[in-house]
């Protein structure tokens, strides 16, 4: 980018390479990943066995952890 950088979170079904949702900001933190997770669960016709994440800041809040077990 020209100026600064742009952070991508993107949730994809490893078996089929699909990607489900994605979301696009300047900055890093969970609201990033709920919003590309938010995305992905909408488009989705069922939910994951398995969500897995990096080991990054922005997935490890309670937020974020309980939305994920809020799912199952």
């Amino acid at each position: 980018m020209r100026y600064g950088k742009a952070n991508l979170c993107a949730v994809m079904d490893w078996h089929s390479r699909k990607v489900l949702g994605w979301a696009l900001s300047n900055i890093m933190d969970g609201s990033l990943c709920q919003e590309a997770s938010t995305a992905a669960v909408a488009q989705s016709k069922e939910l994951p066995e398995i969500f897995n994440t990096d080991q990054g800041s922005q997935s490890a809040p309670q937020e974020w952890t309980g939305r994920l077990t809020g799912l199952a």
